[in-house]
């Protein structure tokens, strides 16, 4: 009976034994077919160990959403120059369209009405006051 427990326990601690070694060094041909998408993963990775990549594909993760974000952040700021650039056309083309046009008569009339009025609520502050 003891027999029997003995050699049932070796054949344990051997698969428990191929188990550790298999977590520790990683099985290649899962790393292998994980990686079988991405051929040139696959040859620059495929002698190391999972831990080394999984962190080489974490760091070149992170220099990508980097990468990223400093183009997001470039083109930001172009947009806004943009932005203020055509304003400022805008700004000089209106400047050419109007700047030796007189104004029109209604105009005219409207700035005369406008200061009459102006005057008229002056006196009638004036009187108020007095």
């Amino acid at each position: 009976k003891q027999l029997k427990e003995i050699k049932q326990l070796r054949k344990d601690i051997k698969d428990n034994r191929a188990e550790l070694d298999n977590a520790i060094q990683g099985d290649r041909q899962k790393l292998r077919n994980a990686l079988a998408e991405h051929r040139d993963l696959q040859l620059g990775f495929q002698n190391l160990p999972p831990i080394r990549v999984i962190d080489h594909l974490h760091q070149g993760n992170f220099n990508q959403r980097k990468l990223l974000d400093r183009m997001n952040y470039r083109m930001k700021q172009k947009t806004q120059t943009l932005i203020s650039l055509k304003l400022e056309l805008a700004e000089l083309e209106d400047r050419l369209i109007y700047e030796g046009v007189e104004p029109l008569p209604i105009e005219e009339q409207a700035q005369t009405v406008t200061g009459k009025v102006q005057d008229a609520i002056l006196k009638k502050e004036a009187a108020i006051a007095v």
